[in-house]
């Protein structure tokens, strides 16, 4: 990879950190309910509740992590049966077009489910923590 500036640098540290808090945030939480409902036969009740924040971030910044290290899983099939260098060049480029338009038409999407998540200021059934700060990890994964 080429040389990224220390601005880049700094927010894939930030990601690598939030991914590192987040996993272990999510393990720990599902450590205490196990112990708590098979060791001493008394669930915690709402943990679950508590585990799906951890969770929810934990898979789109990890997935917008895998995208920005190159890391997610491709089928390049085309590539088998293209030999020439134009050719391959040419579903390069068709297929970064459909990507920008699917990039763009999902961050409407997803400004749009933020902007209605909100409005709607729904609450988790035991715990009354906003779902927003779960709902909104899709939005802001995108920005």
């Amino acid at each position: 990879m080429s040389k990224r500036s220390t601005a880049w640098q700094g927010i894939e540290k930030t990601q690598q950190s939030l991914l590192l808090v987040l996993a272990l945030c999510f393990t720990l939480l599902v450590f205490v309910q196990v112990i708590l409902r098979y060791l001493f036969h008394h669930p915690l009740m709402g943990i679950e509740e508590l585990v799906l924040f951890p969770c929810i971030w934990l898979y789109f910044l990890g997935s917008a992590y895998a995208s920005w290290r190159r890391a997610q899983i491709k089928a390049q099939v085309l590539d088998l049966f293209l030999k020439g260098r134009r050719s391959v060049e040419g579903t390069k480029i068709v297929t970064g077009v459909i990507v920008i338009g699917l990039c763009g038409w999902l961050t409407y999407w997803a400004y749009d489910f933020f902007v209605y998540a909100i409005s709607v200021a729904k609450l988790s059934p035991t715990l009354y923590i906003p779902l927003v700060y779960a709902e909104c990890s899709s939005s802001l994964v995108f920005y």
